[in-house]
């Protein structure tokens, strides 16, 4: 049977959006949806194309890295096979929340969607190693672990077998979680205290606590009301998002405190998938890894410039904050601890694999290395 999710979870659509539409939509197959598609999102070409929504949670704008992502999908399609399938962006939640969307695809009343891994890491437990805070030194690190061809088959397995969907192309990335706040964080006593808003992801809770912050849990969509009322002194979200959302007219200080990733992911019903010729399926296949690598790219770029952006005057003027990494890294320790034995993660040796293989890459860069950080393991007594 498959697993249906029934936590409530984060709906990523824009802040002060209308109730987004049901997600019980029929898949489109040879008909083009009524659907409006998201500016800038290439339309199919060809008369004969098979046209598939792809919903996903984000409103269409500047810095949206699902359109994004799908224009480049779109891109490959046309010339690997003359676009013979495109995909139709739907965005803003209008198919539905991402446990909608994610329900949708599973169930086939749905073709596609792109929705945050924070949607499911609690189906999908050794998601949760990409959360612990300060795991990554530099934005795309977490690559390294993500495209390991083991750790791949065992996400496509994970959602073929019990979901019926198949993973199109791997993690996108949309940068760490950041702070736009009324207050600035630069050391753990300016963090002391403060309301910070959180996901349902309980690592997110743990780590703000380790941090010596008081977390809360609010509802994406409550975010620009609760940050207006005073109910909340900071949203922690990635850079890009806090510009698409406008957080900026309410916060003074943008805090680049990069606690953790925050990863999403391409989904098509299995059945859908399967029902493409041979030829097909390696163009699809093709054609999202080409978008996955071009999203990855071009939301690294994106991560400065919507930080410019809300600093420099354009958007907004407000004051960037870099904190002492290494004072947050070290409070956040104990959280990497306590969950180093969570066999419903993957236990020691899984996070033994993950630092020894981020090691190799810190030593040739210079970082600190896990082996001297985390006393705890395995791997550091080698």
């Amino acid at each position: 049977m498959k697993k249906r999710i029934v936590a409530l979870v984060l709906c990523a659509v824009m802040v002060l959006s209308l109730a987004a539409c049901g997600g019980g939509n029929t898949p489109s197959t040879t008909k083009a949806p009524t659907t409006t598609a998201a500016p800038g999102t290439t339309q199919a070409t060809n008369p004969e194309a098979k046209v598939i929504q792809i919903g996903h949670p984000d409103p269409s704008g500047k810095y949206s890295r699902f359109d994004f992502a799908i224009d480049k999908i779109n891109e490959k399609l046309k010339e690997n096979c003359n676009g013979a399938i495109q995909f139709l962006s739907v965005p803003n939640g209008q198919l539905g929340t991402e446990t909608d969307m994610l329900n949708g695809v599973s169930e086939g009343s749905m073709d596609a969607c792109m929705i945050s891994c924070d949607t499911f890491s609690s189906q999908v437990p050794m998601l949760h190693l990409f959360s612990m805070p300060y795991m990554f030194n530099y934005y795309g690190q977490s690559f390294l672990l993500l495209d390991d061809p083991e750790f791949m088959q065992k996400t496509r397995d994970e959602f073929a077998n019990n979901w019926g969907i198949q993973v199109m192309g791997g993690y996108m990335y949309n940068g760490p979680r950041m702070l736009c706040a009324t207050k600035p964080i630069r050391t753990l006593a300016d963090a002391k205290g403060m309301i910070v808003r959180t996901t349902t992801n309980p690592i997110a809770t743990a780590t703000w606590t380790a941090i010596g912050a008081n977390p809360t849990v609010i509802a994406f969509s409550e975010c620009y009301t609760a940050f207006s009322q005073g109910v909340c002194e900071a949203i922690d979200c990635p850079v890009t998002t806090q510009h698409i959302c406008n957080f900026y007219e309410i916060g003074k200080y943008l805090n680049y405190t990069d606690e953790y990733d925050v990863l999403s992911i391409p989904l098509m019903n299995k059945k859908l998938y399967e029902s493409f010729s041979p030829e097909l399926q390696k163009a699809l296949d093709e054609a999202f890894e080409y978008g996955v690598k071009a999203e990855r790219e071009n939301e690294i770029k994106n991560i400065e410039l919507a930080g410019a952006e809300m600093t420099d005057g354009t958007v907004a003027k407000l004051e960037r904050c870099d904190i002492d990494r290494a004072e947050f890294q070290k409070a956040c320790l104990s959280v990497h601890e306590s969950y180093y034995n969570d066999e419903k993660i993957g236990g020691p040796d899984y996070f033994d694999w993950a630092y020894e293989k981020l090691d190799e890459d810190n030593k040739a860069k210079g970082y600190p290395l896990w082996k001297d950080l985390a006393t705890w393991t395995n791997y550091s007594k080698k």
